[in-house]
C-alpha cells in the first residue's frame, strides 16, 4: 500500500502518468552504476512504490555461500530509489536501518519499496526483501529527504 498526502497543497507537483514512471525506472536503471553492476533493476515504479529485482550470481556470494548482506542492502537502497524519486522531487537517504532474518538463496531476490508516510521535505519507506521462492530475507526502514527544486530527471518540480 503506498501513500499519498491527503491535501491537494501537500502534493506540491507529485508527477502522474505512467510515462514519467516509465522514464524515471529507464534514468534509474541506466544511471545508478552501483546497482547496475552488481546486476539490480527496477522493474516497477508507481506513486510511494517501487520493486527492484536482482539475479543472484556468484559475485554475490559469500564464503558461506549466500548472498552477502551488502548486495541485499544495495537492492533495497535501489528499491526507496525508485519510490521516494517517484513524488517528483529528488530524493536522497538520510537514514536507515536493515534487519537480517534469513541468508538470502534461490535464484533472484526482490525488493518492494512501499512509502510510509510523506512529508513536505522527509519522506519514510520500509523495504521488504524476498527471494523468488517467496521467503522474507529482511526488512529495511529508509528515512528520506525531499529537495526543493529539479526532480531526478532535472525537470523543474518544486515542493509547495
Amino acid at each position: 500500500m503506498s501513500i499519498q498526502a491527503e491535501k491537494p497543497e501537500e502534493r506540491g507537483n507529485m508527477p502522474e502518468g505512467k510515462e514519467y514512471f516509465e522514464l524515471l525506472k529507464e534514468f534509474l536503471n541506466r544511471e545508478d552504476k552501483f546497482a547496475a553492476s552488481i546486476g539490480a533493476r527496477i522493474v516497477e515504479i508507481s506513486p510511494g512504490y517501487a520493486r527492484a529485482e536482482m539475479e543472484i550470481t556468484e559475485q554475490h556470494l559469500n564464503g558461506a555461500k549466500v548472498v552477502q548482506g551488502g548486495a541485499i542492502f544495495t537492492l533495497a537502497d535501489f528499491a526507496f530509489a525508485g519510490g521516494s524519486n517517484s513524488y517528483g522531487p529528488r530524493s536522497t537517504a538520510m537514514n536507515s536501518s536493515i534487519t537480517f532474518m534469513r541468508p538470502g538463496t534461490g535464484k533472484k531476490l526482490i525488493a518492494e519499496a512501499r512509502a510510509v508516510n510523506r512529508g513536505r521535505r522527509t519522506c519514510l519507506f520500509d523495504v521488504t526483501i524476498s527471494s523468488d521462492q517467496g521467503k522474507n530475507i529482511a526488512k529495511m526502514m529508509i528515512n528520506g529527504f525531499l529537495f526543493e527544486g529539479e526532480s531526478v530527471l532535472g525537470e523543474k518540480n518544486g515542493i509547495s
